[in-house]
Parts: C-alpha cells; sequence; structure tokens
C-alpha cells in the first residue's frame, strides 16, 4: 500500500497534465494512466522491431554443418540498418527479419563487434513493398541518465514468439559480468563483460530476446538485451551500443588497440589509488615496454587512473583499446621491491600500441578429406611457442578419413607444413594443394605430408582420395520365408501352451509371399525347420529362426509347429531375402541437405503401399537446409520434383541433377506424407559454384 500511495503521487506530481488531482486517489485512474504510457512508449519502438531468422553454418570434421538460430533487432535508420546482438548472427551466412507487419526481408551483415556483443544488419529495402519510405525507426536514449527504478519494456521475440513485451524496472546501472582481476590480456568471442557496464533489469526475458531493445516509457531504446537469466536481464547501454553500431556502419568493424596486459583492482592489496598489473603476456608491447606483473598504474598519458572496485577496470580497458593502433601510451607505475609494499621506484613506461590481435584465423573444410583446416594467427603461434605462423592446423578430423587412415595417421591439431613438393606457408596454400590433389578422380593418387605434431616431424603417405562411392553391393540373397517372429522361451511357453514348447512365435506374415499362401497362420509356434529343432535359450537367440533358415538352399522347407496344442507339419516355398532399409540405396544432397532411400519390400508392409506406389523415402534431412526449412520431413515420400517424377532412386538423381543445373528460384516438390499428398515450395540459394562442390553423394 505504501508503495502504491508513493506511486499515485509521483505519477500526480509528473503526469498532472494528463490526471486531474481529483482524480488521484483512483485506482483504476492511475492504471489507465500507466496503461496510457506504457501503450505511447511501446508505439514508438514496437513498430521498428524485427524477428531475426540466422541460417548458420560451422565447420568441422571437414563438413559444413547448417542450423537455425533466432533473436531480435530494432531498425534504427531509414537505410534500413537493424542493430542486434554479435551472438545473433554468430556464424551467419544467411538472414531473414520479419517486420512487424509480418514482410519477411532478407538482409545482408554490416559488421560484428563481438567484445560488445553489437552487431548490425541491413535489410534489402528492394524487397520491401514500398521500398523502405515508410520505414519505421526506433531512436535511442540518453543511457547515463537512466537510475536504478525506473521502468523498462524488453521487447523481441522470446522463444521464437514474435511481438513480445514484458516491463520491469532497472535493477543497476553499473553491473559488472567479470572476475575483478579479468582484463584484456587475450580476449575471445565470448568476452562481451571486459568493455561493458552492464544494465541489469527485471523484466522478463528468454532465449530470442537477445539483440532486442530495452525501452524507457519515453519510447527510446535505453538498451540492447544481451543476457538474462533467473529473473534477471542484462542489457548493452544505448549510448555505447549506438556509438559501436556508427562505427560498424560506417566501417564494418571496430579496430582496437592492445597491450597485452591484463589488470587487476587494488582492493585488499593495501594500495589507496592505482590499478595493478596482473599479468604481461611474452613478447607484447607491454613485455617489450618492460611493464610487468605487480606494478602499479598511477596515470596513464597523464591522467590519474583508479581501481578500487571492479566497476572502475572496463573504462581503463576501454581507455587503452580505443587508442589508435600504433600510438604510444604514457604510463607512471610504482614498482615495489619485497613484500610489495615498500621501497617503490616510480617509472615511466611508453608502450606502442598494436592493434588487437586475432585469436582464432581462417578455417576451410576439406571435405574430400574429412578435416578442418585452420589458419595460424601470430598469438597461435606465440601461445604454442612456434618459430613462424607457417603451415595450417588440423583443427578436427573424421574418422575413416585419408587423414586417419594414414600410416602413421595424422591426427587432430597436427601442423601441416609441406604436401608433395608444395610448402603450406598459410590456409590458401593448403587449399589449393588440396583442389589440385582432388581436382580428377584417381584411386591411386598418393601424396607425401610433412607435418609437426608433438614437437616431432613427421611424414607420411596419404591417398588423395577416397574409393568412388558408388551404390553398396546388396547381400548375396539366401533363403527366407516371408513372416516375422519373436522368440518364445521356456516360462513364456509354459503359461501360453502348458507344455514346453519353446520356439518362434509367428507375428506376421507378409502378403504377396509364399508364406501368404501357405497354411501358416499368425500364432502358430515354429519348433522345428525341417528336422532340426530350434529352441531359444535367451533373447540374444532372437534371429535364430532366420539364421536356420538362410542357410537352407532347398526350395521347399517344412516347418513344425504348435497351434492350439496340436502339432502340426506345414510346407512353405521359400523365397530369396528382401532387401532392407539399410540395405536400400541411397542418395545425399548436400545442396539441399536432404539424404533419401529407395522403397522396400518392407515398406509397403509396413505402410500398406501397393507394387503401384513410386517414389523415395527422407531418411535425414538438415533443419535449416533448402529442404528443411521449406517443410520436409524424415519418412515423406517424395514423389516428384519439379517436374520430374522420382519413381526410384535413378530417377531421383536425374531429377536432382537437372534441377541443379537449371537453378530455379522455386521448386514444387510433391510428397505424400501420411494419407495426405502435400505440395511443398523450395526457394533454393544456389552459390556460383553450388553445382561444382555440392554435388550428389551415393551410397
Amino acid at each position: 500500500m505504501k508503495f502504491t500511495a508513493t506511486l499515485s503521487r509521483t505519477l500526480c506530481l509528473t503526469l498532472g497534465a494528463m490526471l486531474p488531482l481529483a482524480g488521484c486517489n483512483s485506482t483504476d485512474s492511475l492504471r489507465q494512466v500507466i496503461t496510457q504510457i506504457d501503450y505511447t512508449a511501446k508505439e514508438k519502438v514496437f513498430p521498428a522491431l524485427v524477428n531475426i531468422e540466422a541460417t548458420t553454418q560451422q565447420i568441422y570434421n571437414g563438413q559444413q554443418h547448417k542450423g537455425l538460430g533466432t533473436g531480435s533487432g530494432s531498425i534504427i535508420s531509414k537505410q534500413g540498418y537493424i542493430i542486434t546482438n554479435a551472438h545473433v548472427v554468430d556464424n551467419g551466412i544467411s538472414f531473414l527479419c520479419t517486420l512487424s507487419d509480418n514482410q519477411e526481408i532478407p538482409a545482408t551483415l554490416v559488421g560484428t563487434d563481438p567484445l560488445t556483443d553489437i552487431a548490425v544488419l541491413k535489410l534489402d529495402l528492394s524487397k520491401e513493398k514500398n521500398q523502405g519510405k515508410n520505414l519505421p525507426v526506433a531512436t535511442f536514449s540518453d543511457s547515463d541518465t537512466l537510475q536504478s527504478a525506473d521502468a523498462v519494456m524488453a521487447m523481441g521475440s522470446p522463444l521464437s514468439l514474435s511481438k513480445s513485451i514484458s516491463r520491469g524496472v532497472v535493477s543497476n546501472t553499473q553491473r559488472i559480468l567479470m572476475l575483478p582481476d579479468q582484463a584484456m590480456a587475450m580476449p575471445n568471442k565470448s568476452s562481451t563483460g571486459f568493455l561493458t557496464i552492464w544494465i541489469q533489469h527485471d523484466a522478463l526475458i528468454n532465449p530470442g530476446n537477445s539483440g532486442g531493445p530495452l525501452v524507457n516509457l519515453k519510447g527510446q531504446i535505453v538498451g540492447i538485451n544481451a543476457r538474462g537469466g533467473s529473473n534477471m536481464g542484462f542489457a548493452i547501454p544505448a549510448n555505447q551500443a549506438k556509438r559501436i553500431a556508427h562505427i560498424l556502419i560506417k566501417h564494418g568493424t571496430v579496430a582496437r588497440s592492445w597491450i597485452g596486459a591484463s589488470l587487476k583492482t587494488t582492493k585488499k592489496t593495501g594500495h589507496t589509488h592505482g590499478v595493478l598489473v596482473n599479468s604481461v603476456v611474452e613478447k607484447s608491447p607491454a613485455a617489450i615496454a618492460d611493464l610487468q606483473p605487480g606494478d602499479l598504474i598511477t596515470h596513464i598519458n597523464g591522467q590519474a587512473v583508479n581501481a578500487a572496485n571492479p566497476i572502475q577496470i572496463p573504462p581503463l580497458l576501454n581507455l587503452i583499446a580505443n587508442t589508435h593502433a600504433g600510438q604510444t601510451l604514457s604510463l607512471t607505475v610504482n614498482r615495489f621491491a619485497g613484500n610489495g609494499q615498500s621501497e617503490s621506484k616510480t617509472k615511466s613506461i611508453r608502450i606502442k600500441t598494436l592493434p588487437l590481435p586475432t585469436k582464432f584465423g581462417k578455417q576451410a573444410a576439406l571435405r574430400k578429406w574429412g578435416m578442418t583446416a585452420l589458419e595460424i594467427t601470430p598469438w597461435m603461434a606465440q601461445l604454442r611457442q612456434l618459430k613462424s605462423t607457417d603451415g595450417v592446423i588440423v583443427r578436427d578430423i573424421a574418422s575413416g578419413s585419408v587423414l586417419s587412415l594414414a600410416k602413421p595417421p595424422i591426427n587432430a591439431y597436427a601442423i601441416i607444413t609441406q604436401i608433395g613438393d608444395r610448402k603450406i606457408k598459410n590456409i590458401t596454400d593448403m587449399i589449393s594443394a588440396y583442389e589440385s590433389l582432388t581436382k580428377t578422380y584417381d584411386p591411386d593418387k598418393r601424396a607425401i605430408v610433412h607435418y609437426t605434431t608433438r614437437r616431432q616431424n613427421r611424414i607420411t603417405l596419404i591417398k588423395t582420395q577416397h574409393d568412388k562411392d558408388e551404390d553398396s553391393p546388396r547381400d548375396i540373397p539366401k533363403s527366407w520365408v516371408g513372416i516375422a517372429t519373436q522368440p518364445v522361451l521356456k516360462k513364456l511357453a509354459d503359461q501360453l501352451t502348458g507344455q514346453s514348447s519353446q520356439g518362434f512365435l509367428i507375428t506376421r506374415i507378409y502378403k504377396d509371399t509364399q508364406a501368404y499362401q501357405s497354411q501358416l497362420k499368425v500364432g502358430d509356434i515354429i519348433t522345428h525347420v525341417n528336422d532340426v529343432r530350434v529352441l531359444p535359450r535367451s533373447i540374444q537367440d532372437y534371429s535364430l529362426f532366420e539364421r536356420q533358415i538362410r542357410m537352407l538352399e532347398d526350395e521347399q522347407v517344412t516347418l513344425h509347429v504348435q497351434r492350439s496344442g496340436k502339432k502340426l507339419a506345414i510346407k512353405v516355398e521359400l523365397e530369396f531375402t528382401k532387401t532392407t532399409s539399410g540395405q536400400a540405396k541411397t542418395d545425399q544432397n548436400r545442396d539441399f541437405d536432404l539424404t533419401v532411400r529407395a522403397i522396400t519390400f518392407f515398406d509397403r508392409a509396413d505402410n500398406y503401399w501397393d507394387k503401384s506406389m513410386r517414389g523415395v523415402i527422407v531418411t535425414n534431412v538438415g533443419g535449416a537446409g533448402w529442404a528443411g526449412r521449406a517443410g520436409i520431413r524424415s519418412y515423406d515420400l517424395i514423389q516428384k520434383v519439379g517436374d520430374y517424377k522420382t519413381s526410384s532412386i535413378k530417377s531421383y538423381r536425374k531429377a536432382m541433377k537437372k534441377i541443379s543445373a537449371k537453378q530455379p528460384k522455386r521448386i514444387i516438390i510433391q510428397i505424400l506424407r501420411g494419407m495426405r499428398k502435400q505440395f511443398i515450395y523450395i526457394e533454393p540459394q544456389w552459390s556460383p559454384n553450388a553445382a561444382a562442390d555440392q554435388k550428389s553423394v551415393k551410397k
């Protein structure tokens, strides 16, 4: 009640023009005012809210693996620029934005800054119905004026549910999400806390809210939501987000400097001023300038510095990071002897900054070799104590790949330095050597590979290509009876018949088989095959009957069965074994991220399909691939692709080859799903070299 009264008085004082003083005691009037404020604020930002769907691609084991992620963003200019989180677009290769009026507009990545977790996309306004003429735009607030207890709204697409709003208050405007002794010695992609003083609030956010705006009651963006959990949300302040976004729009990247030192607060050290050097990277600018761990920095460029608390570390890191690379930082430090508290010496240290080093280099998927090649950056060379950046690192390798099968094998984290007569100095050399050796198929071609592992220089011989993947050879046909069975063990047999009749219970008789034409019945228990007793003693003997039949070479078999306490001998004509789903011909298409197989006898039996049913069955579909995003699922029966019928694997391959050659903008796939025929529309995103590299793979 006290809170309500206080809030009422505050609203009366600040919103006198909206609510007459005489009505301030009315709860309904107060609720109307609050609702009107919320609605007005929402309408200023909500139209500029977008849902972002990112198709991602990650490389491992020499393969490109696609995924799908969602997030939120806000349109911040009439040119169609969208601000969001860097982690929303991380590994993204294409982006589709859903606007507030439900238009789906593709966007391109302008730039990303992982250290602040800010990224900018740009809408393709040629696809917008008005070419962007009436594009709604959100505006930023001065986040420095934000205070604890200020009301805010979180907008976005939590759990992919678009156009969502939650309300709360600011809990803290200066939240640090880093350990006190952390600093930018060598940040990585997840190091967003190093340069950010976060806004903590309690407006509910969930996965999918990332990149969405935190809005004040004036309808202005005060922050960009990035993290959340346990009823706490954390947003990047608008002033920082706006500055980074403008840099990304102008330059595509944020240039930062690096000295190779981490900083630590003076808390519990006895020092009353300055900031401590926690660590120094070997051969870094700080090390070269003789900055040492334990030094107390008192001034930077003549300005006194102080970091008694963690909240004071990020501004110092920003000061260093925002210095132009190549410029010199002038530091005044106190260097202590003995216990670190007395006999200090004041030193002037000048550090020439360098561009912030790249932790990880470029990478490439070498599909035919089942490996991912990783460029060696100067930082990686220093970390591994390498003499140079020559060579490429085998980041990961697939089991059964040509490198893993070499003698001796090449394992993950090995460094390839030479292939044949070609020196491998960088990722470009590696790709060139790979393409040269795999351009034409030669099953007998070999190549000598020089590599280092565990400080040992080794040489091995690899096959440059696997043997061609042809359709797997079918098993040699064996004898078969068209029934399904289960083993009947002793305890079950005693309960069923009152006498020992262990054997195999007939659970199904397949139509269109010789067994179906015989006198066998479902429920019969087979005890003998000809004169051979088939006696299952444990569940592991489930295939004993089948194995016994497969050994027969006659055209007929006599099955001895128990039926309702009677013993019968039934003759059945033998047939050849049928192809199973695991033996069926398959086709994998990397363009569509789709794997299919031929229909088998058992598919027809299980789905009650007659012999006229034609098509290929989907066995695997990538959720973020062309087929998966269009709605194709596993177990769908594909009957037609475009204008081409797909009655078999052979006709399906021909159809996909023609489709790949024509590269149409839209493809209609006719499928059978259960009892329903459906049409699926696929809109491929053909790349110039897709036909060359993304061929179908037979199995």
